[in-house]
Protein backbone atom coordinates (compact mmCIF):
# COMPACT_ATOMS: atom_id res chain seq x y z
CA UNK A 1 0.00 0.00 0.00
CA UNK A 2 3.20 2.65 0.35
CA UNK A 3 4.62 1.69 -2.85
CA UNK A 4 4.81 4.24 -5.21
CA UNK A 5 5.12 4.53 -8.65
CA UNK A 6 7.09 8.07 -8.04
CA UNK A 7 10.09 8.94 -6.22
CA UNK A 8 8.68 10.04 -3.01
CA UNK A 9 10.63 13.56 -3.14
CA UNK A 10 9.82 15.12 0.10
CA UNK A 11 13.27 17.63 1.38
CA UNK A 12 14.92 16.17 3.68
CA UNK A 13 18.88 15.36 4.36
CA UNK A 14 19.76 11.60 4.32
CA UNK A 15 23.04 10.18 5.10
CA UNK A 16 24.23 6.50 6.03
CA UNK A 17 25.97 5.11 8.88
CA UNK A 18 26.46 1.39 8.94
CA UNK A 19 23.52 -0.58 7.55
CA UNK A 20 21.24 2.57 8.11
CA UNK A 21 19.68 5.81 6.40
CA UNK A 22 19.32 8.66 8.64
CA UNK A 23 17.14 11.77 7.91
CA UNK A 24 17.73 15.02 9.47
CA UNK A 25 14.82 16.94 10.51
CA UNK A 26 15.37 20.94 10.49
CA UNK A 27 12.93 23.80 11.45
CA UNK A 28 10.20 23.56 13.20
CA UNK A 29 8.31 20.52 14.25
CA UNK A 30 4.90 21.67 12.52
CA UNK A 31 6.69 22.34 9.69
CA UNK A 32 8.49 19.66 9.26
CA UNK A 33 6.11 16.70 10.77
CA UNK A 34 7.52 12.93 9.22
CA UNK A 35 4.60 10.68 9.58
CA UNK A 36 5.23 6.83 9.54
CA UNK A 37 3.52 6.73 6.44
CA UNK A 38 5.28 8.81 4.71
CA UNK A 39 9.00 7.27 6.55
CA UNK A 40 7.12 3.98 4.61
CA UNK A 41 6.87 5.35 1.59
CA UNK A 42 10.09 6.94 1.68
CA UNK A 43 11.85 3.75 1.82
CA UNK A 44 9.35 1.97 -0.72
CA UNK A 45 11.01 4.58 -2.82
CA UNK A 46 14.44 3.80 -2.01
CA UNK A 47 13.85 -0.26 -2.44
CA UNK A 48 12.57 0.82 -6.21
CA UNK A 49 15.23 2.96 -6.73
CA UNK A 50 17.87 0.59 -5.81
CA UNK A 51 16.10 -2.32 -7.16
CA UNK A 52 15.95 -0.64 -10.33
CA UNK A 53 19.84 0.22 -10.22
CA UNK A 54 20.44 -3.23 -9.67
CA UNK A 55 18.48 -4.38 -12.46
CA UNK A 56 20.36 -1.92 -14.76
CA UNK A 57 23.63 -3.04 -13.21
CA UNK A 58 22.63 -6.74 -13.76
CA UNK A 59 22.22 -5.67 -17.34
CA UNK A 60 24.97 -3.46 -18.16
CA UNK A 61 27.12 -6.26 -16.90
CA UNK A 62 25.19 -8.63 -19.48
CA UNK A 63 26.08 -7.02 -21.95
CA UNK A 64 29.41 -6.16 -21.34
CA UNK A 65 29.58 -9.81 -21.15
CA UNK A 66 28.46 -10.67 -24.40
CA UNK A 67 30.73 -8.09 -26.12
CA UNK A 68 33.16 -10.20 -25.79
CA UNK A 69 32.30 -11.89 -28.99
CA UNK A 70 32.10 -8.85 -30.80
CA UNK A 71 35.94 -7.59 -32.28
CA UNK A 72 38.11 -5.44 -30.96
CA UNK A 73 38.24 -3.10 -33.85
CA UNK A 74 34.71 -2.96 -33.95
CA UNK A 75 34.06 -1.58 -30.02
CA UNK A 76 36.79 0.97 -31.22
CA UNK A 77 34.93 2.20 -33.60
CA UNK A 78 31.44 2.18 -31.92
CA UNK A 79 33.16 4.22 -28.95
CA UNK A 80 35.34 6.46 -30.87
CA UNK A 81 31.79 7.42 -32.99
CA UNK A 82 29.79 8.45 -30.03
CA UNK A 83 32.74 9.92 -27.87
CA UNK A 84 32.11 7.65 -25.26
CA UNK A 85 35.44 5.90 -24.78
CA UNK A 86 35.62 7.41 -21.47
CA UNK A 87 32.21 6.13 -20.49
CA UNK A 88 32.26 5.01 -16.98
CA UNK A 89 30.19 1.84 -15.91
CA UNK A 90 27.93 3.98 -13.13
CA UNK A 91 26.95 6.54 -16.12
CA UNK A 92 25.80 3.38 -17.96
CA UNK A 93 23.80 2.15 -15.37
CA UNK A 94 22.68 5.79 -14.33
CA UNK A 95 21.52 7.60 -17.64
CA UNK A 96 19.58 5.13 -20.04
CA UNK A 97 20.00 8.20 -22.75
CA UNK A 98 24.11 6.97 -22.64
CA UNK A 99 23.53 3.48 -22.44
CA UNK A 100 21.51 3.82 -24.85
CA UNK A 101 23.78 5.54 -27.41
CA UNK A 102 26.39 3.01 -26.52
CA UNK A 103 24.70 0.02 -27.29
CA UNK A 104 23.13 0.78 -30.05
CA UNK A 105 26.52 2.00 -31.60
CA UNK A 106 28.02 -0.64 -31.05
CA UNK A 107 25.69 -3.14 -32.35
CA UNK A 108 25.44 -1.32 -35.75
CA UNK A 109 29.12 -1.49 -35.92
CA UNK A 110 28.91 -5.27 -35.01
CA UNK A 111 25.85 -5.80 -38.06
CA UNK A 112 27.89 -3.69 -40.79
CA UNK A 113 31.01 -5.73 -40.02
CA UNK A 114 28.82 -8.70 -40.78
CA UNK A 115 29.39 -7.95 -44.56
CA UNK A 116 32.83 -9.60 -43.84
CA UNK A 117 31.62 -12.76 -42.00
CA UNK A 118 31.01 -16.07 -42.64
CA UNK A 119 27.31 -17.60 -42.66
CA UNK A 120 27.88 -19.69 -39.33
CA UNK A 121 29.06 -16.33 -37.86
CA UNK A 122 26.16 -14.46 -38.69
CA UNK A 123 23.75 -17.30 -37.59
CA UNK A 124 25.66 -16.57 -34.35
CA UNK A 125 25.35 -12.87 -34.60
CA UNK A 126 21.40 -13.24 -34.56
CA UNK A 127 21.56 -15.63 -31.58
CA UNK A 128 23.46 -13.07 -29.76
CA UNK A 129 20.95 -10.22 -30.78
CA UNK A 130 18.38 -12.36 -29.42
CA UNK A 131 19.97 -12.96 -26.31
CA UNK A 132 20.69 -9.07 -25.81
CA UNK A 133 17.26 -8.35 -26.54
CA UNK A 134 16.24 -10.91 -23.54
CA UNK A 135 19.18 -10.03 -20.82
CA UNK A 136 19.68 -6.12 -21.75
CA UNK A 137 16.74 -4.36 -22.50
CA UNK A 138 17.62 -1.40 -20.56
CA UNK A 139 20.28 -0.49 -22.95
CA UNK A 140 17.99 -1.02 -25.78
CA UNK A 141 14.91 0.53 -27.40
CA UNK A 142 12.38 -1.98 -29.21
CA UNK A 143 13.39 -0.14 -32.11
CA UNK A 144 17.33 -0.53 -32.22
CA UNK A 145 16.47 -4.34 -31.51
CA UNK A 146 14.08 -4.40 -34.86
CA UNK A 147 16.52 -2.79 -36.80
CA UNK A 148 19.66 -5.18 -36.15
CA UNK A 149 17.61 -8.06 -36.21
CA UNK A 150 16.64 -7.31 -39.53
CA UNK A 151 20.04 -5.88 -40.88
CA UNK A 152 21.60 -9.47 -39.57
CA UNK A 153 18.51 -11.03 -41.23
CA UNK A 154 18.34 -9.71 -44.45
CA UNK A 155 22.48 -10.05 -44.57
CA UNK A 156 22.64 -13.63 -43.93
CA UNK A 157 19.82 -13.97 -46.79
CA UNK A 158 22.06 -11.83 -49.25
CA UNK A 159 24.25 -14.28 -48.85
CA UNK A 160 21.57 -17.26 -49.60
CA UNK A 161 18.53 -16.09 -50.87
CA UNK A 162 17.21 -19.64 -50.96
CA UNK A 163 17.48 -19.35 -47.22
CA UNK A 164 14.50 -16.59 -47.35
CA UNK A 165 11.05 -18.80 -47.09
CA UNK A 166 7.99 -16.88 -47.10
CA UNK A 167 7.18 -17.86 -43.68
CA UNK A 168 10.64 -16.26 -42.27
CA UNK A 169 9.75 -13.18 -44.71
CA UNK A 170 5.89 -12.72 -42.91
CA UNK A 171 8.33 -12.92 -39.95
CA UNK A 172 10.60 -10.20 -40.28
CA UNK A 173 7.60 -8.28 -42.69
CA UNK A 174 5.92 -8.72 -38.80
CA UNK A 175 8.88 -7.28 -36.78
CA UNK A 176 9.46 -3.96 -38.58
CA UNK A 177 5.97 -2.75 -39.70
CA UNK A 178 5.01 -1.63 -36.41
CA UNK A 179 8.23 -0.04 -36.02
CA UNK A 180 8.41 1.27 -39.65
CA UNK A 181 7.88 5.47 -38.79
CA UNK A 182 10.64 4.83 -35.92
CA UNK A 183 12.52 3.11 -38.18
CA UNK A 184 12.24 6.14 -40.69
CA UNK A 185 13.48 8.52 -37.90
CA UNK A 186 15.94 6.65 -36.69
CA UNK A 187 17.30 6.59 -40.54
CA UNK A 188 17.40 2.79 -40.57
CA UNK A 189 14.27 2.56 -42.89
CA UNK A 190 15.58 3.33 -46.23
CA UNK A 191 18.79 1.04 -45.86
CA UNK A 192 16.77 -2.10 -44.88
CA UNK A 193 14.95 -1.12 -47.76
CA UNK A 194 17.53 -1.11 -50.03
CA UNK A 195 18.64 -4.43 -49.01
CA UNK A 196 15.32 -5.54 -48.99
CA UNK A 197 14.97 -4.15 -52.89
CA UNK A 198 18.55 -6.13 -53.57
CA UNK A 199 16.75 -9.48 -52.81
CA UNK A 200 13.99 -8.24 -55.22
CA UNK A 201 11.27 -8.05 -52.58
CA UNK A 202 10.54 -4.56 -53.76
CA UNK A 203 6.79 -4.80 -52.94
CA UNK A 204 7.87 -5.25 -49.50
CA UNK A 205 10.11 -2.52 -49.06
CA UNK A 206 7.58 -0.17 -50.76
CA UNK A 207 4.76 -1.80 -48.13
CA UNK A 208 7.23 -0.29 -45.01
CA UNK A 209 7.63 3.04 -46.29
CA UNK A 210 3.66 3.25 -47.24
CA UNK A 211 3.60 2.40 -43.72
CA UNK A 212 5.95 4.43 -42.46
CA UNK A 213 4.32 7.79 -44.25
CA UNK A 214 0.42 6.79 -42.48
CA UNK A 215 2.40 6.25 -38.98
CA UNK A 216 4.35 9.47 -39.20
CA UNK A 217 1.07 11.25 -39.47
CA UNK A 218 -1.75 9.37 -37.76
CA UNK A 219 -3.52 12.90 -37.51
CA UNK A 220 -3.63 13.76 -41.07
CA UNK A 221 -2.38 17.17 -39.92
CA UNK A 222 -0.20 17.36 -42.71
CA UNK A 223 -2.98 17.30 -45.60
CA UNK A 224 -3.40 20.69 -44.27
CA UNK A 225 0.06 22.03 -44.90
CA UNK A 226 -0.41 20.20 -48.65
CA UNK A 227 -3.49 22.16 -49.28
CA UNK A 228 -1.72 25.53 -48.24
CA UNK A 229 1.15 24.69 -50.31
CA UNK A 230 -1.16 24.13 -53.45
CA UNK A 231 -2.94 27.50 -52.71
CA UNK A 232 -5.99 26.12 -52.05
CA UNK A 233 -8.65 25.10 -49.34
CA UNK A 234 -9.18 21.43 -48.32
CA UNK A 235 -12.59 20.82 -46.67
CA UNK A 236 -11.88 21.52 -43.67
CA UNK A 237 -12.80 25.04 -42.99
CA UNK A 238 -10.23 25.44 -39.93
CA UNK A 239 -7.02 23.82 -42.53
CA UNK A 240 -5.23 27.09 -43.34
CA UNK A 241 -5.38 27.56 -39.48
CA UNK A 242 -3.37 24.59 -38.40
CA UNK A 243 -1.37 24.48 -41.92
CA UNK A 244 1.85 25.38 -40.18
CA UNK A 245 1.29 22.49 -37.99
CA UNK A 246 1.42 19.80 -40.32
CA UNK A 247 4.26 21.38 -41.97
CA UNK A 248 7.29 19.31 -40.50
CA UNK A 249 5.16 15.62 -40.80
CA UNK A 250 4.32 16.83 -44.66
CA UNK A 251 7.90 17.54 -45.31
CA UNK A 252 9.01 14.30 -43.98
CA UNK A 253 5.84 12.28 -45.64
CA UNK A 254 7.48 13.18 -48.65
CA UNK A 255 10.67 12.62 -47.98
CA UNK A 256 9.24 8.83 -47.40
CA UNK A 257 7.37 9.00 -51.07
CA UNK A 258 10.55 10.07 -52.76
CA UNK A 259 11.91 7.25 -51.55
CA UNK A 260 9.02 5.43 -52.93
CA UNK A 261 9.41 6.67 -56.09
CA UNK A 262 13.01 5.75 -56.37
CA UNK A 263 12.45 2.55 -56.03
CA UNK A 264 9.26 2.11 -58.47
CA UNK A 265 11.88 4.36 -61.02
CA UNK A 266 14.41 1.26 -60.06
CA UNK A 267 11.87 -1.65 -61.21
CA UNK A 268 10.85 0.52 -63.71
CA UNK A 269 14.05 0.14 -65.49
CA UNK A 270 15.46 -3.15 -64.37
CA UNK A 271 11.72 -5.00 -63.43
CA UNK A 272 9.18 -4.49 -65.23
CA UNK A 273 7.19 -7.53 -63.89
CA UNK A 274 7.58 -5.96 -60.34
CA UNK A 275 6.79 -2.02 -61.05
CA UNK A 276 3.14 -3.54 -62.55
CA UNK A 277 2.60 -5.21 -59.68
CA UNK A 278 3.42 -1.91 -57.83
CA UNK A 279 2.17 0.87 -59.91
CA UNK A 280 -0.25 -1.04 -61.70
CA UNK A 281 -0.79 -1.35 -65.80
CA UNK A 282 -3.84 0.85 -68.47
CA UNK A 283 -5.68 -1.92 -67.11
CA UNK A 284 -5.28 -3.09 -63.69
CA UNK A 285 -4.18 -1.28 -60.46
CA UNK A 286 -1.33 -2.05 -58.50
CA UNK A 287 -0.89 -2.84 -54.88
CA UNK A 288 0.82 0.34 -53.35
CA UNK A 289 -3.03 1.91 -53.52
CA UNK A 290 -4.18 -0.70 -50.76
CA UNK A 291 -1.27 -0.60 -48.76
CA UNK A 292 -2.46 2.53 -47.01
CA UNK A 293 -5.92 2.93 -48.36
CA UNK A 294 -6.91 6.04 -46.42
CA UNK A 295 -3.20 7.87 -46.27
CA UNK A 296 -4.96 10.45 -48.35
CA UNK A 297 -1.59 12.80 -48.49
CA UNK A 298 0.10 9.83 -49.66
CA UNK A 299 -1.70 8.96 -52.35
CA UNK A 300 -1.48 12.96 -53.74
CA UNK A 301 1.85 13.23 -53.71
CA UNK A 302 2.39 9.88 -55.69
CA UNK A 303 -0.56 11.82 -58.25
CA UNK A 304 1.32 14.53 -58.21
CA UNK A 305 4.62 12.71 -59.86
CA UNK A 306 2.58 9.95 -62.12
CA UNK A 307 0.74 13.38 -63.31
CA UNK A 308 3.78 15.71 -63.83
CA UNK A 309 4.28 16.72 -67.37
CA UNK A 310 7.36 14.89 -69.14
CA UNK A 311 9.22 15.22 -72.55
CA UNK A 312 8.83 11.81 -73.60
CA UNK A 313 4.70 11.24 -74.56
CA UNK A 314 4.87 7.56 -75.13
CA UNK A 315 5.48 7.63 -70.85
CA UNK A 316 3.09 10.36 -69.87
CA UNK A 317 0.64 8.52 -71.46
CA UNK A 318 1.70 5.15 -69.92
CA UNK A 319 1.17 7.19 -66.52
CA UNK A 320 -1.89 8.80 -67.32
CA UNK A 321 -3.29 5.73 -68.02
CA UNK A 322 -1.48 4.09 -64.85
CA UNK A 323 -3.33 6.55 -62.27
CA UNK A 324 -6.73 6.47 -64.13
CA UNK A 325 -6.56 2.80 -63.22
CA UNK A 326 -5.14 3.20 -60.04
CA UNK A 327 -8.61 2.32 -57.19
CA UNK A 328 -7.24 4.67 -54.74
CA UNK A 329 -10.07 6.73 -52.95
CA UNK A 330 -9.00 9.75 -53.57
CA UNK A 331 -8.28 10.08 -57.43
CA UNK A 332 -11.28 11.56 -58.48
CA UNK A 333 -10.96 14.51 -55.48
CA UNK A 334 -7.77 15.33 -56.79
CA UNK A 335 -8.00 15.33 -60.38
CA UNK A 336 -10.99 17.82 -59.83
CA UNK A 337 -9.38 19.93 -57.75
CA UNK A 338 -6.00 20.23 -60.40
CA UNK A 339 -8.58 19.95 -63.15
CA UNK A 340 -6.71 23.01 -64.65
CA UNK A 341 -3.48 21.23 -64.71
CA UNK A 342 -4.27 17.89 -65.01
CA UNK A 343 -7.06 18.21 -66.82
CA UNK A 344 -6.75 15.49 -69.33
CA UNK A 345 -5.76 12.78 -67.00
CA UNK A 346 -9.64 13.54 -65.69
CA UNK A 347 -11.50 13.69 -69.14
CA UNK A 348 -9.47 10.00 -69.43
CA UNK A 349 -11.00 9.11 -65.63
CA UNK A 350 -14.15 10.65 -66.45
CA UNK A 351 -13.95 8.31 -70.11
CA UNK A 352 -12.51 4.92 -69.00
CA UNK A 353 -13.28 4.92 -65.18
CA UNK A 354 -17.22 6.86 -65.19
CA UNK A 355 -17.93 5.77 -68.73
CA UNK A 356 -19.31 9.70 -68.61
CA UNK A 357 -18.33 10.35 -72.13
CA UNK A 358 -20.46 13.31 -72.66
CA UNK A 359 -18.44 14.95 -69.37
CA UNK A 360 -15.23 13.50 -70.89
CA UNK A 361 -15.51 15.02 -73.88
CA UNK A 362 -16.72 18.70 -72.40
CA UNK A 363 -13.41 18.23 -70.38
CA UNK A 364 -11.24 17.75 -73.49
CA UNK A 365 -13.02 20.77 -75.38
CA UNK A 366 -12.24 22.92 -72.01
CA UNK A 367 -8.73 21.89 -71.68
CA UNK A 368 -8.07 22.60 -75.39
CA UNK A 369 -9.70 26.19 -74.87
CA UNK A 370 -7.36 27.04 -72.19
CA UNK A 371 -4.16 28.81 -71.50
CA UNK A 372 -2.24 25.45 -70.96
CA UNK A 373 0.28 27.52 -69.08
CA UNK A 374 2.35 24.92 -67.34
CA UNK A 375 2.89 23.46 -70.64
CA UNK A 376 6.00 24.54 -72.30
CA UNK A 377 4.83 26.86 -75.50
CA UNK A 378 6.22 25.20 -77.94
CA UNK A 379 4.31 21.87 -77.27
CA UNK A 380 0.89 23.69 -76.33
CA UNK A 381 -0.37 23.38 -80.01
CA UNK A 382 -0.20 19.80 -80.42
CA UNK A 383 -1.19 19.26 -77.13
CA UNK A 384 -4.62 20.97 -78.10
CA UNK A 385 -5.11 18.96 -81.44
CA UNK A 386 -4.29 16.02 -79.31
CA UNK A 387 -7.07 16.95 -76.90
CA UNK A 388 -9.30 17.56 -80.22
CA UNK A 389 -8.33 14.36 -81.16
CA UNK A 390 -9.89 12.34 -77.49
CA UNK A 391 -12.68 14.33 -77.33
CA UNK A 392 -13.58 13.48 -81.10
CA UNK A 393 -13.19 9.85 -80.16
CA UNK A 394 -14.97 10.25 -76.92
CA UNK A 395 -17.85 11.81 -78.74
CA UNK A 396 -18.02 9.09 -81.15
CA UNK A 397 -17.92 6.84 -78.46
CA UNK A 398 -20.87 8.13 -76.87
CA UNK A 399 -22.97 8.33 -79.54
CA UNK A 400 -22.97 12.50 -79.61
CA UNK A 401 -22.01 14.76 -82.68
CA UNK A 402 -18.26 15.19 -83.93
CA UNK A 403 -18.59 17.32 -86.95
CA UNK A 404 -18.17 20.31 -84.56
CA UNK A 405 -15.35 19.12 -82.63
CA UNK A 406 -13.74 18.29 -86.12
CA UNK A 407 -14.17 21.39 -87.24
CA UNK A 408 -12.78 23.08 -84.01
CA UNK A 409 -9.56 20.79 -84.47
CA UNK A 410 -9.27 21.53 -88.31
CA UNK A 411 -8.72 25.16 -86.68
CA UNK A 412 -6.11 24.17 -84.64
CA UNK A 413 -4.29 22.46 -87.17
CA UNK A 414 -4.63 25.49 -89.87
CA UNK A 415 -2.91 27.57 -86.54
CA UNK A 416 -0.74 25.13 -86.35
CA UNK A 417 0.36 25.17 -90.17
CA UNK A 418 0.44 28.94 -90.10
CA UNK A 419 2.83 28.75 -86.99
CA UNK A 420 5.04 26.78 -88.80
CA UNK A 421 5.23 29.07 -91.54
CA UNK A 422 5.49 32.34 -89.41
CA UNK A 423 8.36 30.35 -87.45
CA UNK A 424 10.35 29.64 -90.78
CA UNK A 425 10.06 33.33 -91.43
CA UNK A 426 11.08 34.81 -88.02
CA UNK A 427 14.64 32.24 -88.43
CA UNK A 428 15.54 33.33 -91.90
CA UNK A 429 17.79 35.88 -92.29
CA UNK A 430 15.39 37.23 -95.32
CA UNK A 431 16.44 41.12 -95.10
CA UNK A 432 13.14 42.17 -95.52
CA UNK A 433 13.43 41.45 -91.49
CA UNK A 434 14.99 44.55 -91.15
CA UNK A 435 12.40 46.87 -92.70
CA UNK A 436 10.46 49.03 -91.02
CA UNK A 437 6.71 49.08 -91.28
CA UNK A 438 3.41 51.25 -90.32
CA UNK A 439 1.41 49.16 -87.54
CA UNK A 440 -1.27 51.44 -86.49
CA UNK A 441 0.41 54.88 -87.14
CA UNK A 442 3.49 53.31 -85.65
CA UNK A 443 6.77 52.42 -87.12
CA UNK A 444 7.97 48.87 -86.05
CA UNK A 445 10.76 46.46 -87.36
CA UNK A 446 9.14 43.80 -89.71
CA UNK A 447 11.54 40.54 -87.90
CA UNK A 448 9.96 42.39 -84.88
CA UNK A 449 6.55 42.27 -85.48
CA UNK A 450 6.62 38.59 -86.95
CA UNK A 451 8.08 37.25 -84.04
CA UNK A 452 5.21 38.86 -81.62
CA UNK A 453 2.71 36.92 -84.75
CA UNK A 454 5.05 33.99 -83.70
CA UNK A 455 4.36 34.08 -79.86
CA UNK A 456 0.75 34.50 -80.69
CA UNK A 457 0.16 31.71 -82.38
CA UNK A 458 2.29 29.54 -80.46
CA UNK A 459 1.00 30.15 -76.94
CA UNK A 460 -2.53 31.49 -77.32
CA UNK A 461 -6.16 29.88 -79.15
CA UNK A 462 -6.50 31.94 -82.33
CA UNK A 463 -10.33 32.17 -83.38
CA UNK A 464 -11.44 31.75 -86.60
CA UNK A 465 -11.03 35.04 -88.57
CA UNK A 466 -8.66 37.11 -86.75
Amino acid sequence: DVWVDNIYSRNVDTHWEGHRVLLSLSGSHSDMAFSSHEASMLQASWIKTIATLVDNSTQVAAFIKHTKLVSIDVLKSALKDTALHRVTFSEVCLKKDVANKLARSICRHAVEAQKNMKAAQLDASVKLLNTMERDCHYLFSATDFVECKARATLEKFTRNTSSLSKTKLSELMGDITPKAASLWTSGALPGLCSMLVSLKFETEAIQLLMRAAAQLDMSQNSLNAYYSNQNYSSNSGGAFGIAQQGASECAEKRKVIDNVIEIIQTTWGSRKSAFEIILGTASNAGMIWNVEPSDQLSHFLLFDWLCESRDDQTITALLNSIVVMSDSQFLENYLQRHREVYGVQLALFLRRKKQNYHEATATYVQVARSHLRHIPARSRLESRIRCLSDAIDCARDGGENIAPLETMRSSFENQNHLLKIVSSYSASRDPALDRMIAIDGAMRREGDVVEADRRMLEENVVEEGR
